[in-house]
């Protein structure tokens, strides 16, 4: 399984190489987001990211709150990915209507992309319908799911279900859910949990000492009062800050106070990517274990 780390900036791909230098990483860029970094991933660095892969954008142009979406269109999709669309392992189709009666809009889209010469990934919104059967019958082999229908084990098992024996790698995007992960022969995903977390003043730590087999412990570093969430774990309380302390120096070089202040917000994203990278591995060893073949 890949995980890869959506909107990360070329700072901290360039900061976690540094500490890891023979650890690739696998990148999502987004059209929705484009920047003067670009040329960083697909050519100055490229030999830093393992896998490289790239979104259409419309999860921005469906949620994004300060309207700036205009260059988000199908037309301009399809420009760019006949320019630069090669440097990618594989993108998704522009599937602008995340309904459950989205299929019409985002089959056609589909189309019109196919007959530019170009290869999406569909990406499935209803998992009720006949979504799923018509890519499985018209030999896709790779699909994503992008349904928020997908809110449980149980609806992720019906879905997976069906893709059995077909060979389709199925990428989840926007969530690494770690029970979903574990559980399911899941190819690919994506997450920009590393910058929001790290932005929101945590920071998640893979505890090697905490029962079950998901051991990810989120700590909230206290840079601000917080009310109303007496359970929070925050770095205070933690009963294991001995260890999460040695973690931070002995992986990143890092101690408490570099994850406060000025530079504190960045420093954060940069141990929650890294435990994504991690989690990655784990990830990896349990489909082993369970016979997955995802690798």
């Amino acid at each position: 399984m890949k995980l890869y780390h959506a909107s990360l900036n070329r700072r901290t791909l360039l900061a976690h190489n540094k500490c890891f230098p023979q650890r690739k990483v696998s990148v999502l860029r987004s059209f929705g987001m484009l920047d003067k970094e670009e040329k960083d991933f697909t050519n100055n660095h490229r030999s830093k990211v393992d896998s490289l892969i790239f979104d259409s954008g419309t999860f921005t142009l469906n949620y994004a709150k300060d309207g700036n979406t205009k260059h988000i269109t199908l037309k301009n999709y399809i420009n760019y990915l006949e320019l630069f669309g090669h440097h990618f392992d594989f993108y998704f189709n522009f599937d602008s209507d995340f309904s459950d009666h989205g299929f019409e809009t985002n089959h056609y889209n589909l189309k019109v992309l196919e007959g530019h010469g170009l290869f999406p990934v569909p990406v499935i919104h209803d998992i009720w319908g006949n979504e799923i059967y018509y890519y499985i019958e018209n030999g896709y082999d790779r699909i994503a799911l992008g349904s928020a229908q997908i809110r449980s084990l149980e609806t992720l098992e019906f879905v997976m279900d069906l893709f059995k024996g077909t060979g389709i790698k199925i990428h989840l995007l926007g969530n690494t859910t770690f029970d979903f992960l574990a559980n399911f022969p899941i190819h690919s995903c994506d997450s920009a949990m590393w910058a929001r977390k790290g932005g929101f003043g945590s920071i998640n730590y893979w505890n090697p000492k905490k029962h079950g087999e998901n051991k990810t412990d989120t700590i909230y570093m206290e840079e601000l009062t917080q009310t109303g969430n007496d359970k929070k774990v925050t770095f205070s309380n933690y009963e294991f800050q001995t260890d999460l302390k040695a973690y931070l120096w002995n992986t990143l070089r890092m101690t408490h106070q570099d994850l406060m202040g000025e530079e504190g917000a960045y420093n954060k994203m940069l141990v929650n990517m890294h435990y994504y990278v991690q989690l990655e591995d784990i990830i990896n060893q349990i489909h082993v274990k369970k016979g997955f073949d995802t690798m």
